[in-house]
């Protein structure tokens, strides 16, 4: 450890609401501080401008945004020489801002990369059109090291950069913790998901199997999150509940089963790693996932989770799920305990410092 704290600078694209910033970085800075890192964390966006950026409309404020946290990053840029070394996480501008990857590469500040999110591939949104697609490219090149979210990420990254490592996005194991009663009040089970409006669509092909289903079992379909997605409900005994950061884990820890549905395409293929699966995991609920992507190596079937590929395999898990609270706690325990070995905060804390401290070390702060 060195004789004074080795002084990080932490880049986000959003605030603590949002779940990469607060997933990928956040959550490690008290570690940090605690093993010889002064550590400043720097947004992109503030909390407010956060709230709208991903409601429909809003086109002006959006734009102010913009150009208030384009403002933000270069005046944080400018004092980069107060730093022994920088975390970038996902990206310096939303757009394109070369001035920004000039200030970066010209301070000789030793930088960490952290990508977690397969933003090479086209997207289809505005900003994505509009993105200068060499800019990740750049960033890789200049990185000290690189932290890859999955393998498909780090093979991606390895073709520019040959320090990278895989740190999946970690889960704080002190705070996801099972309830204090696995089985619930023994009423009526609650099977639900968590997630956002925008992907409630994954929900789509399940609908056919959850309304078969609820004319066979007892239940309640919960979902956080998915207000306005536009999901057809019709003779499912529903409720919606609005996500809050203050009941994140809350929202995990009140189901019986958890929804893990993905579609075999490249986004789910390549940005989606597992991370709400995991959470169901944390916290002892047993899930059903998709059997697609990343999904089934991080799993073991019938152990951990349930896997299904088709409607048929949906089916027939949940249905065992509902009619057997004894596997519930079964696969509960289970991962949880795989989730605390191989998932959690305090498996990939070190790892994460260990990287920081190497590109430090660099400009000679060991």
């Amino acid at each position: 450890m060195s004789a004074r704290p080795i002084r990080l600078l932490a880049l986000t694209p959003h605030p603590m609401e949002g779940p990469g910033t607060r997933y990928r970085v956040l959550q490690y800075l008290p570690y940090l501080a605690q093993h010889g890192f002064h550590c400043e964390h720097q947004p992109f966006f503030d909390s407010a401008e956060y709230g709208i950026l991903y409601r429909p409309g809003h086109w002006l404020r959006k734009a102010r945004a913009v150009l208030a946290g384009t403002l933000r990053r270069i005046r944080a840029l400018r004092r980069l020489r107060e730093f022994d070394v920088v975390l970038v996480y996902l990206w310096l501008h939303p757009i394109w801002f070369p001035v920004l990857d000039f200030m970066l590469a010209r301070s000789g500040i030793p930088v960490v990369f952290d990508l977690d999110d397969p933003i090479y591939f086209p997207q289809g949104s505005i900003a994505d059109r509009l993105r200068d697609r060499e800019w990740i490219i750049r960033l890789l090149r200049m990185a000290r090291a690189v932290i890859a979210g999955s393998e498909p990420i780090a093979a991606f990254a390895r073709q520019f950069n040959n320090a990278v490592e895989v740190i999946p996005t970690a889960i704080d194991t002190e705070r996801f913790t099972p309830r204090p009663h696995p089985d619930g009040s023994g009423g009526r089970p609650v099977v639900g998901w968590v997630g956002t409006h925008s992907t409630s669509r994954f929900l789509l092909p399940l609908i056919p199997v959850l309304r078969a289903l609820a004319r066979e079992e007892d239940f309640t379909l919960r979902l956080v999150g998915a207000r306005g997605g536009g999901v057809p409900l019709d003779g499912i005994p529903v409720e919606h509940l609005d996500w809050t950061l203050a009941h994140e884990v809350q929202h995990f820890r009140d189901l019986d089963i958890g929804l893990y549905p993905l579609t075999e395409d490249v986004a789910s293929a390549g940005t989606k790693l597992g991370f709400k699966l995991h959470q169901y995991m944390a916290v002892g609920v047993p899930a059903v996932a998709s059997a697609v992507g990343l999904t089934p190596s991080l799993v073991r079937d019938g152990e951990t989770a349930l896997l299904a590929s088709n409607p048929e395999e949906w089916h027939a898990s949940l249905r065992r799920l509902l009619r057997d609270p004894s596997l519930r706690r079964r696969i509960g325990q289970e991962g949880r305990a795989e989730v605390e070995a191989s998932w959690s905060l305090r498996a990939h804390a070190p790892r994460l410092a260990e990287i920081l401290r190497h590109a430090a070390a660099s400009r000679g702060i060991s």
